[in-house]
């Protein structure tokens, strides 16, 4: 397998500029394992325990785990609760903050929508018990944090219409979405039209499993004790392709979407 050599004091996500005062580094990470109408995924609370613990170990992150139901009121679907409890969360953020927004379990495309399903979500509509992924952009992308991933490990993760892929995420201002500051990066586990998978020797999804191996430092390619979005890509790549092909017999793509750019690499 495609890997470097661990870092041990890696951070998970580095800042682009020493001389800002460090904000908090915070993350939202949902897991929906039991699902009711749907096959249950019962590797994705594992996803979100091991992400939560790197995060932690590797880079300080506060964690909010949101395993299975959000806690919906009687007003409420969990869709809607899922999408109050992480607005709420984001608010909170300030402009040297950095936010991650990480969900693993299904995703269902319908009319040319990504719906990342809750667990009470039925397949023949989507929309009734489904959080559409571009809504928690606009969440992520309306918060005040600095640096801002969304982290998708769903099928068909990658729906979206294509952007190119430039060698960095990362543009320059005057081409930035709104020529401002701030950035919205997304790894997703697929393609738009491709499933992911789970990896049943680790106990995890595929794709989140070598998200995590990354974080810990094993994507820190020039071994500055650093890991960049940049580095993270690039090694998570790799790796799924090459076990889905070669372990797995299937075929699962990584891909990063662009929203809005900064200069430099978070």
């Amino acid at each position: 397998l495609a890997a470097t050599a661990s870092m041990p004091g890696a951070l998970a996500l580095a800042a682009d500029d020493d001389s800002q005062p460090q904000g908090r580094r915070f993350a939202i990470l949902i897991g929906i394992a039991n699902y009711e109408n749907v096959t249950p995924l019962p590797c994705c609370e594992n996803d979100v325990e091991q992400l939560a613990a790197t995060l932690f170990d590797r880079g300080s992150y506060e964690t909010v785990k949101i395993p299975n139901s959000a806690g919906p009121t009687d007003s409420q679907s969990e869709s809607q609760a899922m999408e109050e409890k992480i607005g709420k969360h984001l608010r909170e953020l300030g402009p040297n903050d950095t936010a991650l927004v990480y969900f693993s379990g299904h995703g269902l495309f319908h009319e040319d929508v990504l719906y990342l399903a809750q667990i009470d979500c039925d397949p023949a509509d989507p929309a009734s018990g489904g959080i559409p992924a571009d809504r928690l952009r606009e969440l992520l992308d309306s918060c005040k944090a600095k640096h801002k991933l969304l982290i998708i490990d769903a099928c068909y993760g990658g729906s979206e219409k294509a952007i190119a892929e430039p060698k960095s995420m990362f543009v320059g201002k005057s081409q930035a979405k709104g020529g401002g500051e701030q950035s919205v990066v997304t790894l997703a586990s697929s393609r738009r039209l491709e499933e992911s998978f789970t990896w049943s020797e680790k106990r995890q999804s595929l794709f989140s499993y070598w998200v995590n191996q990354g974080l810990k430092g094993h994507a820190d390619e020039n071994g500055n004790g650093d890991v960049t979005i940049d580095e993270l890509y690039e090694f998570v790549h790799e790796n799924v392709l090459y076990v889905a092909g070669h372990h797995l017999q299937q075929q699962q793509t990584p891909v990063r979407i662009i929203h809005s750019g900064t200069t430099g690499v978070p």
